[in-house]
């Protein structure tokens, strides 16, 4: 008889803990609804840091994007991938700020160089190249002008152009770490076949 009350006893022991643990995991999947569903964690505000004052409508287009998605379900990464697609952002990091807030850091692709074919590009700081268009800086006017490129060259993105691009990018760190465009500033860059990498200063070649 004293078996019969322990197997019972144990019985009910086993379903007061799975009772136990079935409502708490039910409660838990209720929290996590109201979570998800509770308007006062929609994304309210968005808040970018990095962008130039110059791209103010960017800056509003990307910011609107994102609000009144609930922020829990809010995907950073996918996000700063978004972000980075965009030709003039070098990278992105992207933050949840709670309740309600976004916060977005843009490290923007610095333009050291200027392509003119049929449209005007850009040669950013990391050898990339991008439409003029998609960034706007005050320095454009003042960026030396690369000559001696293809079109089919740029749009092709091939090893050999990235390569040159690169060690265009590099001679133009160096010359700035060095101090010698201080005094006069680098107008050109020609491709020469002969010479290879021309540089042409405001007072000549």
């Amino acid at each position: 008889m004293m078996e019969f009350h322990k197997n019972d006893n144990g019985i009910v022991k086993h379903l007061v803990i799975g009772s136990t643990i079935l409502m708490l995991a039910l409660a838990i999947a209720l929290f996590y609804v109201a979570l998800h569903l509770s308007p006062f964690f929609e994304i309210k505000n968005v808040e970018i840091k990095g962008l130039e004052e110059t791209n103010e409508t960017i800056n509003s287009l990307l910011a609107d994007s994102f609000k009144g998605e609930n922020i829990f379900a809010f995907n950073t990464r996918k996000a700063a991938q978004l972000f980075s697609r965009l030709p003039f952002i070098k990278e992105a990091r992207v933050y949840k700020a709670l309740p309600d807030k976004i916060v977005i850091f843009i490290t923007q692709r610095r333009p050291v160089a200027v392509i003119k074919l049929d449209k005007t590009y850009f040669v950013g700081d990391d050898a990339t190249i991008f439409r003029a268009r998609s960034h706007c800086t005050p320095e454009a006017p003042f960026l030396p002008v690369i000559e001696g490129f293809e079109k089919s060259a740029i749009t092709r993105k091939d090893l050999a152009t990235a390569d040159l691009l690169a060690k265009i990018v590099d001679a133009l760190q160096l010359i700035e770490r060095e101090g010698l465009a201080e005094k006069h500033r680098i107008t050109h860059i020609r491709l020469d076949p002969l010479d290879g990498l021309v540089f042409r200063f405001d007072n000549g070649w």
